[in-house]
């Protein structure tokens, strides 16, 4: 099998790439959970709610906060979900990265 791959990283480049995510490291790791491979897996097997579902409902209980549970409130509701809404799109980004560099190195490596 043949890649015929078209990488071309200067150092200039991979230093660039390097420092970036150093900087998402910085940024995003002090606020990130981490979770034991067990409780990942459990949460996993209960998540039964989409993105869109969850959007739905979080519109339901913030334009009738009878939805909430009684020791929610409304403002902190509002910034959970504005949290939530913000790293979604992060997250999916991240996600695509990963899988494309995960099929980069295994094409790169099957060609080795």
């Amino acid at each position: 099998m043949n890649s015929n791959l078209p990488i071309d990283l200067s150092p200039e480049k991979l230093q660039a790439i390097t420092d970036a995510v150093q900087h998402l490291v910085t940024e995003l790791g002090p606020i990130l959970i981490s979770f034991s491979n067990e409780e990942r897996e459990l949460l996993r097997q209960t998540e039964a709610f989409s993105t869109p579902l969850i959007e739905k409902i979080m519109n339901y209980m913030l334009t009738d906060p009878e939805f909430l549970q009684p020791e929610l409130n409304v403002s902190a509701v509002q910034s959970d979900w504005k949290i939530i809404a913000a790293l979604i799109p992060i997250s999916n980004a991240l996600k695509q990265l990963s899988t494309g560099l995960d099929d980069t190195l295994l094409r790169i490596n099957s060609d080795l």
